[in-house]
């Protein structure tokens, strides 16, 4: 421990590093994981706890790259909700202070008529960004550090579903993401998983079958993994009410859900493939007589597994899914768009026949008018 503790302090003398310095920093980051993780989780911990508090003291990037060491201590099994606050409410102050920078870059722009585009934001930035480090710092820092203190929530927010549910409902954090004029990978990230569904109620139909189910799920971050947890969740017996066919590999639906992959000593190559084991359909591509289309004929309102599941469209005011045969064979890597979240499939219910039909006559209904 005696070391550790050490660490933390080289560390914290360096909060106030200028910028020429932030390669101490980050080594200094570096250090304190290497020890803190061969240590145990215990003192990972005692380290994270001293590493939040520089996260909220220090400058922008130091910060960030402080934040970065909290993450890799979150992903090798420190719990992150010690960090959590911290990190996020950097990342909330980067948001809101990095579009200035933006704004300094375009307006250099506008009064150098020709040089580039005031409306290319990423150009504007290229162009002037280094005259504009020099003039405004702070903004500057902000801008350079929201990568990483991205990376850093990412962290965070894929293993506490609660804290997702706050950031959905902080209107000034909200209002930061939306108002970022650039395109960012790592910032799309965070957007992404504020939209994961949490113990979303839907509906599954089987047109053809006529079987129905009502499922919850949760931490699931794309349809990939949606198709084969639905598949491994319905998939059974038919006299017990499931549908028939071959479940997916466990190896695959495990890795959908909550295991690594691939798994430890594992090459990815040698995991087996998700196979599609149906077209999965919005309830607009029910045609009036109760069958889908043909080959790819109204594939605009297929559930395209590149998608995710907020992308599914309501009907009477519940996300509806539509089991079709696939049209084509499907296969793709295993795995989970966001390796920390746990992706779950519940089923709920089995739909009585007669509610079944009730919903698909209500759609054939809807998709008439």
């Amino acid at each position: 421990m005696s070391s550790l503790l050490e660490l933390i302090d080289h560390l914290s003398g360096l909060v106030d590093a200028s910028p020429a310095a932030l390669p101490t920093v980050q080594q200094a980051v570096s250090d304190l994981i290497q020890q803190a993780a061969n240590a145990g989780r215990q003192d990972a911990e005692v380290a994270l706890q001293h590493m939040s508090a520089l996260v909220s003291q220090a400058g922008f990037l130091p910060a960030a790259l402080i934040a970065v060491g909290c993450g890799a201590l979150i992903e090798r099994g420190a719990d992150p909700a010690i960090a959590s606050a911290a990190i996020l409410t950097r990342m909330r102050e980067s948001l809101e202070l990095a579009p200035t920078f933006v704004s300094a870059c375009q307006n250099e722009a506008r009064d150098h008529p020709g040089v580039c585009d005031p409306a290319d934001s990423a150009a504007c930035v290229q162009q002037f960004g280094r005259k504009i480090s020099q003039q405004m710092p702070e903004v500057t820092q902000a801008w350079a550090a929201l990568e990483p203190f991205c990376t850093a929530a990412l962290a965070v927010l894929m293993r506490l579903p609660a804290m997702r549910e706050t950031v959905r409902n902080d209107r000034a954090f909200q209002g930061a993401l939306a108002a970022y004029p650039l395109d960012s990978s790592a910032l799309q990230c965070v957007r992404d998983i504020l939209q994961v569904l949490e113990n979303e109620e839907i509906i599954v139909l089987h047109p053809v079958l006529k079987r129905g189910y009502r499922v919850c799920i949760r931490g699931i971050g794309r349809n990939f993994e949606l198709h084969t947890l639905l598949a491994d969740a319905l998939i059974g017996d038919p006299a017990q009410g499931w549908l028939p066919g071959q479940r997916p590999d466990p190896r695959v639906v495990s890795a959908a859900k909550d295991d690594p992959f691939p798994w430890p000593g594992e090459d990815a190559k040698d995991f087996p493939s998700a196979v599609g084991k149906f077209n999965l359909w919005n309830w607009q591509g029910l045609q009036p007589d109760g069958t889908f289309p043909q080959g790819f004929e109204k594939k605009e309102h297929w559930i395209w597994n590149e998608g995710k599941p907020a992308d599914i469209a309501m009907f009477e005011g519940v996300r509806v899914i539509l089991l079709g045969p696939p049209p084509y064979e499907r296969r793709w890597n295993a795995g989970r768009y966001f390796p920390g979240m746990k992706g779950e499939v519940e089923v709920l219910e089995h739909l009585s026949p007669m509610l079944v039909d009730e919903w698909l006559t209500r759609i054939q209904a809807a998709v008439t008018h």
